[in-house]
């Protein structure tokens, strides 16, 4: 990675494959990408069923020679109450692979978990019904010198939930 300044911006696409990139199918990918003026090793495991209740965070390692290391994860980070068990790993697991960024699935509500390596659960990029309120999108990620140096919350959402309270008290009946 060189000092340059570059800017993903992974919901939109904007990014070219190597010759090396698999990205078909099920199972564990991982390929060489060219973001802008940033090259880095993009991981990812699909899985063909819905109930994966391995812990597939394990089969994720950075390439020694990797200049930078993006892992996308569908996964139940520490057992998170409300959420199924898929694919369920330990922050030591994500931490321990040496992957740079995480980008995880799973989770709706967005957040960033953890800084250096950087774990993150974008969200979902509509709010699917009233539960799901507030702005949602992804997260723009700026890498300078082999580091994020910026991570800003990037709404893209088209329909947007919110529960807005309305006053009745000066109401007589359904009418008013």
């Amino acid at each position: 990675i060189t000092s340059e300044r570059a800017t993903v911006q992974s919901i939109f696409g904007g990014f070219f494959w190597s010759a090396s990139a698999n990205a078909t199918g099920y199972g564990d990918s991982c390929g060489r990408v060219m973001w802008t003026s940033v090259t880095c090793d993009q991981h990812g495991i699909g899985y063909a069923v819905r109930d994966v209740r391995e812990n597939l965070a394990r089969r994720f390692h950075r390439d020694a020679e990797a200049p930078y290391a993006i892992g996308l994860l569908h996964a139940n980070l520490g057992g998170q109450p409300g959420h199924l068990p898929y694919a369920p790993c330990s922050m030591g697991d994500l931490r321990g692979s040496g992957i740079d960024y995480w980008a995880l699935g799973h989770v709706h509500q967005g957040g960033v978990l953890h800084e250096r390596p950087y774990i993150v659960f974008p969200g979902n990029l509509q709010g699917r019904h009233i539960r799901e309120t507030g702005p949602k999108g992804a997260y723009l990620v700026t890498v300078e010198d082999g580091e994020v140096s910026e991570l800003a919350p990037l709404p893209v959402d088209v329909v947007r939930w919110s529960l807005v309270p309305i006053s009745v008290g000066g109401c007589l009946g359904l009418v008013d």
